[in-house]
């Protein structure tokens, strides 16, 4: 049971990691698109 739960939590805060990432990523791309290549 203990290794199931640190592996979930593992999956858990590499699924939050790449949510921020994917988030700065596309604010960033979407701000570049706007104001242009910079």
């Amino acid at each position: 049971m203990s290794r199931l739960g640190k592996i979930d939590g593992r999956v858990g805060a590499i699924r939050v990691t790449q949510g921020v990432m994917g988030m700065k990523l596309f604010r960033w791309h979407t701000g570049i698109g706007r104001h242009g290549c910079k």
